[in-house]
């Protein structure tokens, strides 16, 4: 309810509005504040005096005031020229222009690191999903071995994924690692329990992983369940014996690929032995 007008008898110090002016002394400057108070029609002066110091900066921040104001000292308006301090305290001072294009250099720039963090995060993508691509198909001897020894022993296909499912997901509940092909079967056999049809459930196997081995996996259970198949165990095991073979070719390429990898810092260590053995005998000659 009361309306109070600040008044500084320093503004260069202490502005009305309370911030600082920047000519305080480092021992403190005196500074005499007034407030005029007024409610309806009476008035009342107020004083309040203090002791400014100036602002604390941080080391740079000092620093660059300190330059500020040796280049204000140094400037001589008469001229046209400014002349600028080579030294500020004890640190020497160097001066340069800046750089002809500098905004465009850092757009440049801005724009290509803008491009590459994409282009990592896809090649991130595409390193996962090859991960997951290679998992599933060493998972595929086993998992399709294990559905033809349950179909072998009488189960229906229904009951063999379920059984496949609830084995690993006991193992899981023991401890044993993730494996993907064997998840895409709990996912497959909870499908089944949650309502979907059978046939459904089989053709989703083969929408999830467009891997030509499990689509063809998924079409052999549709063509069972549809058309009936009396040479489904035979189709099977010749698929499961083609997906071993499959998976050991695999492994003789990944050895390759290791091999490899270690071929160059084989040939590291063998520069470095050359350069030891050498080295010692042509300082003896010279």
């Amino acid at each position: 309810m009361v309306r109070a007008v600040w008044s500084s008898d320093a503004p260069e110090i202490l502005l009305p509005d309370g911030s600082l002016g920047g000519h305080a002394a480092e021992s403190g400057s005196s500074v005499l504040l007034r407030a005029e108070l007024s409610l309806q029609n009476r008035t009342r002066e107020v004083s309040f005096s203090l002791t400014v110091y100036p602002e604390k900066l941080s080391d740079g921040e000092a620093f660059s005031q300190q330059i500020l104001e040796a280049v204000r000292l140094k400037d001589d308006r008469t001229k046209d020229r400014l002349f600028l301090p080579d030294t500020v305290g004890t640190e020497q001072i160097s001066w340069s222009a800046p750089l002809p294009g500098t905004p465009f250099v850092l757009l440049l720039l801005s724009g290509a690191a803008a491009v590459l963090s994409v282009y990592a995060a896809k090649s991130r993508e595409e390193e996962e999903k090859q991960k997951r691509e290679d998992a599933l198909m060493l998972d595929y001897p086993s998992v399709t071995g294990k559905l033809v020894l349950l179909l072998h022993a009488g189960l229906s296909a229904r009951s063999a994924v379920r059984r496949i499912a609830a084995d690993y997901r006991n193992g899981r509940d023991h401890g044993r690692p993730p494996r993907p092909g064997y998840e895409e079967f709990v996912l497959l056999s909870a499908d089944m329990n949650r309502g979907v049809t059978e046939l459904e459930a089989y053709r989703g196997l083969g929408r999830r992983i467009r891997l030509p081995a499990y689509r063809t996996l998924s079409a052999l259970l549709v063509q069972n369940l549809t058309k009936g198949s009396r040479t489904l165990l035979e189709v099977l095991d010749k698929e499961a014996g083609n997906a071993w073979e499959e998976r050991r070719k695999r492994a003789r390429i990944r050895g390759e690929k290791a091999g490899l990898k270690l071929l160059f810092p084989m040939m590291i260590q063998l520069g470095i032995v050359l350069v030891i053995m050498i080295v010692p005998a042509f300082m003896t000659l010279y």
